[in-house]
């Protein structure tokens, strides 16, 4: 998780990759840490939920930008996938020469 205390650097000097904003909280860890371990879906969908909201009422994050990109594609391409992960399964995509 990005927002996950543990992975921020005790030296403020050092950079902290996955946790860029620096976000901690002991009450966020615990709940975060309880959903890692509860092997009941439900349940472990409810702790995470419970994490976003501790996120939420801290305003962890306040974005002040959106990306946006533009993507230009020949009209042949087919079931190129788009998602704002910008994960890639290329599985599907095919070319159909006849448009």
């Amino acid at each position: 998780n990005l927002l996950y205390g543990e992975h921020v650097p005790g030296d403020i000097s050092s950079k902290s990759y996955i946790n860029a904003v620096r976000y901690q909280s002991a009450k966020f860890d615990e709940v975060f840490n309880a959903a890692l371990r509860e092997p009941n879906t439900e349940k472990r969908m409810e702790l995470y939920r419970q994490a976003d909201q501790i996120a939420v009422d801290d305003a962890a994050t306040l974005p002040i930008f959106y990306d946006e990109n533009t993507r230009l594609l020949q009209v042949y391409v087919k079931n190129f996938p788009a998602n704002a992960m910008e994960y890639r399964d290329m599985t599907a995509v095919y070319f159909d020469k006849e448009e």
